[in-house]
């Protein structure tokens, strides 16, 4: 068990180890079409950031890395996504990461594990979605990213798909049948749907 920003998250230990790859948990957003902060509402008996990171925890991955207030917090705030990534980023020395974030609860780990499998030069991504993400905590990815932050491009856009745009990307192909494990939990309704 660890405490995360004041809370128990409690986790499974994995018996096959992944030592070069690190976790990241976007959980810093404003939920703000929720009303609540999503990453402590309750799904299947856990709070979701707790659902996550045993996630995380379960598919082998040992070092996970929680983008929120008190954790790592943003550098350059109100970026969004992009802004979590970069400050994680600028903290850890790890090659490589898996980012989720904290509201894609059906996410299973055979996807994950897929995910993690994958050879890729800067990025890998399922098709037609942008999380999760594995990525590769490189010199170029990182001046991207500052670059997109701090208003270098004239556009500033700060979705995660323009980053994308502008790396190379390692596309999984899905069947449709797994695309219901995609799903973002933004509002009350979605949560109740999944639920």
């Amino acid at each position: 068990m660890v405490i995360v920003n004041g809370y128990k998250v409690m986790h499974s230990v994995s018996t096959d180890k992944i030592t070069n790859i690190a976790g990241i948990i976007l959980a810093g957003g404003k939920s703000s079409r929720m009303g609540r902060d999503k990453a402590k509402i309750e799904f299947k008996g856990k709070i979701l950031l707790d659902h996550m990171y045993s996630l995380l925890k379960d598919s082998g991955i040992q070092k996970i890395y929680i983008s929120r207030g008190e954790e790592i917090k943003d550098i350059i705030p109100n970026c969004g996504p992009l802004g979590g990534i970069y400050s994680v980023l600028q903290k850890i020395e790890d090659q490589e990461v898996i980012i989720l974030p904290v509201d894609m609860p059906l996410l299973s780990m055979e996807l994950l594990q897929k995910l993690i499998d994958t050879e890729y030069d800067d990025a890998a991504i399922f098709k037609n979605y942008n999380f999760p993400l594995k990525l590769r905590n490189s010199n170029i990815i990182n001046t991207k990213l500052r670059n997109k932050l701090n208003g270098v491009n004239s556009t500033k856009s700060l979705s995660v798909s323009s980053l994308l745009n502008e790396i190379n990307i390692k596309e999984i192909f899905l069947f449709s049948a797994e695309e219901q494990f995609f799903i973002n939990v933004n509002t009350v309704e979605e949560l109740e749907k999944i639920r």
